[in-house]
């Protein structure tokens, strides 16, 4: 309804003030339900950022270019994710975690602000020359007619069994990460979480890697069906040697599985 640059700053904004009140509640041990708020609303601009990629593809790129654009889009929003597993293990020290946390959260709002400002400075809805279906950047559709599109695709049985199953599979994934370093650390007995780190890190990379091979793919054949059964085997798969791996204690296939 109000244009794609207005959506990503709704974003960015949020993004940043949920950072700064998370660096706040750091700060003293009572502070905890401003963290708590603080992340809430960085979870809410969740909302304007993740489905940001397929509406950029389809107002800048052309339909051989929009499943790669996709893609990049999504490696971006996963960067962040890849930074922080790496730099926690190493910004956050257990017997100094009092002083690192607070150090750790407002680094993280200095970056949210400078994103933020920059696309407040540059960031536009859509190029002079729009390749994509939206010449200006906004809704092709009235907010009648968006409704309407939804309640077809509510009413669509493979639509909601796609839904399901990709929230399943990335629901999974997303918990695993967070939970990461008390699924491997007791294991493992761990001194240190930086193994951890690096293993976040790797599975958000190698994710990377294969979002750009299936944008290409899918941008060349158009096979979506069989794209998504080789994805979602081998998510099981992959989980499948995960927990063997936790089961027989071999920290390589750790790594490898995920």
């Amino acid at each position: 309804m109000y244009g794609l640059r207005n959506g990503i700053l709704i974003g960015g904004f949020l993004n940043a003030l949920g950072a700064l009140l998370r660096f706040t509640g750091s700060l003293h041990p009572s502070g905890f339900w401003i963290l708590f708020m603080g992340q809430t609303i960085d979870a809410a601009a969740q909302l304007f950022i993740l489905g940001v990629p397929p509406k950029l593809a389809s107002v800048w790129f052309s339909g051989g270019q929009q499943n790669l654009a996709i893609s990049v889009g999504i490696m971006a929003n996963n960067a962040g994710v890849a930074a922080g597993f790496l730099l926690s293990p190493w910004m956050i020290k257990e017997k100094t975690a009092a002083t690192d946390i607070p150090k750790y959260l407002f680094v993280q709002f200095v970056a949210c602000v400078i994103i933020f400002v920059f696309l407040l400075i540059s960031f536009k809805s859509s190029p002079k020359l729009s390749a994509g279906s939206d010449q200006h950047g906004l809704p092709s559709s009235t907010t009648v007619d968006s409704w309407l599109i939804l309640k077809s695709h509510l009413l669509d049985k493979p639509f909601v069994q796609m839904s399901i199953t990709f929230g399943i599979v990335i629901g999974a994934q997303y918990a695993v990460s967070t939970l990461l370093a008390q699924i491997i650390v007791p294991v493992f007995l761990l001194n240190d979480q930086t193994k951890v780190g690096l293993l976040g890190f790797l599975v958000v990379v190698f994710g990377v890697l294969a979002s750009l091979v299936a944008g290409v793919v899918l941008d060349l054949t158009y096979a979506y069906k069989m794209s998504c059964r080789v994805l979602y085997i081998s998510a099981v798969l992959s989980f499948a040697a995960f927990n063997l791996a936790l089961e027989f204690e071999v920290l390589s296939v750790v790594f490898i599985s995920r």
